[in-house]
């Protein structure tokens, strides 16, 4: 028997050589395939067919173009924002953008934003209808801070939805109450790994976050620090802001946020979420 060897020296270019690397197929099968058929390029072969190294090479160079211009299709580019778009409904199903405020990418599942770096499956728990408590000094917000869990966005800054309000109100209160804390029952146990917070000018300083799972009002009982204390940024009227990363595998049914001192602070909305 005799065998008869042939060399062909395949200029396959730089780029496919990269995909093929990439997806780890190797170049053996590539080249001993008795059959093989590519859609749209110039050359097709069957078995026992004369392979030359021309219309192979022509072959690679239609493949070439073909990569490259998937690569300039894919070449993404996020619109960047330092706040949510708008409201996260249907019409805004599978929309992507950057925050850089909290240095995520955030994608509209039709209900919220929800994170792809981190978190990304976790699911707001909060809900307007819990209990919430808490020490705002405003008329509106003395007993009832619910609309920090409503999920439809502030329309009046200075009215019932604020969220909760813990500043110079005069005549009622002429300056903030400390030790300050907004607190809600979430009526069982909860991890809460991720926290968001939309924003007043001016935010709180020096917050902690702890959860409880024997208090009755958000202010008795014994409560453990999750994180904190962190400042919440000033001057992003209504934009929202996640909360530094922090771990808790410890469920809760109580959670607050609680300043010991600082100066009038308020803030609009926020989401808890458990992953």
């Amino acid at each position: 028997m005799k065998i008869k060897l042939y060399v062909l020296d395949l200029e396959i270019p730089h780029r496919t050589k990269r995909l093929l690397l990439a997806v780890g197929i190797p170049a053996v099968l590539l080249l001993c395939a008795t059959a093989l058929v590519w859609a749209a390029v110039p050359n097709t072969f069957n078995s026992g067919d004369v392979l030359s190294a021309q219309k192979l090479n022509d072959n690679f160079s239609s493949l070439d173009a073909r990569i490259a211009s998937l690569e300039a299709k894919m070449n993404l580019h996020l619109s960047n924002a330092d706040m949510d778009p708008g409201v996260c409904d249907n019409s805004r199903v599978g929309q992507l953008y950057y925050n850089t405020t909290s240095n995520l990418i955030l994608l509209c599942t039709g209900a919220r934003w929800a994170s792809l770096l981190t978190n990304a499956a976790c699911t707001d728990v909060t809900q307007q209808s819990m209990k919430h408590y808490g020490t705002g000094n405003c008329p509106i917000h003395t007993n009832d801070q619910s609309w920090l869990s409503s999920k439809v966005p502030p329309t009046n800054t200075n009215g019932a939805d604020f969220g909760y309000h813990d500043s110079n109100c005069p005549p009622l209160r002429p300056s903030p109450i400390y030790p300050a804390f907004v607190a809600i029952d979430l009526g069982s146990p909860r991890a809460i790994t991720r926290l968001r917070i939309q924003l007043h000018t001016n935010p709180m300083k020096g917050a902690i976050f702890q959860g409880s799972n024997d208090s009755t009002n958000g202010n008795d009982g014994s409560w453990s620090t999750i994180t904190g204390p962190f400042d919440m940024p000033s001057n992003m009227e209504l934009q929202w802001w996640e909360a530094p990363t922090f771990t808790n595998a410890t469920r809760y049914r109580w959670y607050r946020l609680y300043a010991s001192s600082g100066s009038g602070f308020g803030f609009y909305r926020w989401a808890m979420f458990e992953c």
